[in-house]
């Protein structure tokens, strides 16, 4: 049981920091301040990576703050290719970091150094995307006689502020396992009352009902199967 646990001990901290982001749920979401709510969900997800990756929580943590200062700095013509180009080129570096004469990181920190960058880039192509469809809709008025379409992707999306963009990119919801979800939705929770009126209760034990059964799968195949069979000549 000991050699076990040793064996699987960031597995077993990743699972136990997945049920604690389940478990804080209710609590995050009774909070009524919004920028209260924003920089708790900030801070639990900046938490998150520290404990997870360690040491390697530098990458994700200094790789969306580049990230999100690009954006604001660059033009919102140009923010999204700015942002695509450092983030996917850091990722690259970030998975080959063994050739430059560092560590690797672990799949985990993997895992969430790419909703990261999914989540800087995102919002990136939302404000440009945004952009571009003021700047359609400025065409349009000046030509009555054309139909005005609206585009339900970006409509209403704003320039959001530095913090904002950092809240967003750090916020502990779906951080560790995704999915990715796009600013506009992220802006929508705390800005909408849709979300008070969600469901959740039932979404999280519909969903917590397979754990068990995919739990018994992974000791059972961990045991027929060690990972770390693969890694043997």
């Amino acid at each position: 049981m000991i050699s076990f646990i040793t064996k699987n001990k960031n597995d077993i901290i990743y699972l136990s920091l997945l049920l604690f982001s389940v478990a804080v749920g209710p609590y995050y979401r009774s909070i009524n301040s919004i920028q209260i709510k924003k920089w708790v969900g900030s801070l639990l997800g900046i938490l998150l990576i520290v404990i997870v990756s360690g040491y390697s929580a530098f990458h994700p943590i200094s790789s969306a703050i580049v990230g999100i200062i690009l954006i604001k700095l660059a033009t919102v013509k140009y923010c999204h290719i700015v942002t695509f180009f450092f983030m996917f080129g850091y990722l690259f570096f970030f998975r080959l970091a063994d050739k430059f004469g560092l560590p690797l990181s672990s799949g985990q920190t993997n895992l969430i150094q790419m909703i990261i960058v999914l989540r800087v880039v995102g919002v990136a192509f939302e404000i440009n995307g945004s952009w571009l469809a003021v700047g359609a809709g400025k065409k349009k008025e000046d030509k009555p006689d054309e139909k005005k379409e609206k585009d339900a992707d970006f409509l209403e999306i704003h320039n959001p502020s530095l913090m904002d963009l950092f809240h967003y990119s750090f916020n502990y919801v779906a951080l560790l396992t995704g999915p990715y979800y796009r600013y506009r939705t992220f802006d929508d929770y705390f800005n909408l009352p849709y979300s008070k009126y969600a469901d959740c209760a039932g979404f999280t034990i519909n969903t917590l009902k397979t754990v068990p059964l995919y739990i018994s799968l992974y000791l059972a195949m961990s045991n027929v199967w060690p990972l770390e069979y693969i890694l043997t000549e």
